[in-house]
């Protein structure tokens, strides 16, 4: 059963309507700090697990967190315009959820990076858990997490090329390599 017709909609929407939501008119009132734990998996790895891989592609991509920034190219002047672009590109790219907005002060763990006061802020959701029966189930089991954290960094590093590309500085922040509190952005 279909819920939302996806005809009409804008693509820098994403497929979910959470634009219907209330939004806050503060957002600096939220609480600051840790969100609480993150998502836990319900079961452990299988002894064929392929978690043993993913060091290397997350070793690839955090290789690529920065990089030189190109002249700038003719872009729109708006900034509304072009984090709609970006969270397009990323819908395109399959992210779940993709947000655009500035970077709180508290954001950063360490040193602010000079001239990079804005996020692109990606979620990947888990995939579905395979039936025990199934094929492939040992290769995914226990590795839900991480395959999320590694299609997001994916994402980053690409989202960062992507951007620098474009005229702008850029560093990707990935759940193995960051400078900023990914929870609280």
């Amino acid at each position: 059963m279909k819920l939302f017709s996806h005809r009409k909609r804008p693509t820098h929407l994403g497929p979910y309507p959470l634009e219907r939501l209330p939004r806050l008119s503060n957002p600096e009132a939220l609480p600051r700090g840790r969100r609480g734990e993150r998502p836990t998996e319900p079961r452990r790895e299988g002894q064929h697990s392929a978690s043993h891989a993913y060091q290397t592609y997350f070793d690839i991509y955090d290789a690529q967190r920065t990089g030189e920034v190109s002249e700038r190219g003719p872009i729109p002047a708006d900034p509304v315009e072009r984090a709609n672009h970006i969270k397009s590109g990323l819908y395109f790219l399959n992210a779940d959820r993709a947000g655009c907005g500035i970077v709180p002060a508290d954001a950063w763990v360490g040193e602010a990076i000079a001239g990079q006061d804005h996020a692109v802020v990606i979620l990947i959701e888990h995939t579905r858990i395979v039936g025990e029966d199934q094929p492939g189930d040992e290769w995914i089991d226990g590795t839900r997490q991480v395959n999320a954290d590694l299609r997001a960094a994916e994402l980053a590093a690409v989202t960062a090329t992507y951007v620098r590309r474009l005229g702008f500085p850029a560093t990707a922040h990935t759940p193995t390599t960051s400078d900023v509190d990914l929870d609280l952005l």
